[in-house]
């Protein structure tokens, strides 16, 4: 099966979480999860809970090292993992940090 991936603002906790659904009344705070099909309650929803399925992506790589310039300036890219490493990430996420 073929794999998806979903690119949101990570939120800070459960209940600003742009998928899950408010279920929160006066009493109590409640918030459910349709892709881990769990409802995180009061303080838990106030946090992020471990089940959470969200994962952040991985940072992008430090390119460091001296390169030969004029290697740039005609338009090549250094012959490093990590440059494709942080392609990668950039096209996961539309190019913005």
């Amino acid at each position: 099966m073929s794999k998806s991936v979903l690119v949101i603002n990570t939120p800070e906790r459960c209940i600003d979480c742009e998928i899950g659904q408010n279920y929160s009344n006066i009493i109590e705070t409640c918030v459910s999860c349709p892709i881990a099909g769990k409802s995180a309650l009061d303080g838990e929803a106030e946090s992020i809970p471990d089940w959470c399925p969200l994962k952040p992506l991985p940072e992008k790589m430090k390119v460091t090292g001296l390169y030969n310039g004029e290697y740039f300036k005609a338009g090549g890219k250094l012959p490093s993992y990590k440059i494709g490493w942080n392609d990668c990430i950039d096209e996961i996420t539309g190019g913005m940090d």
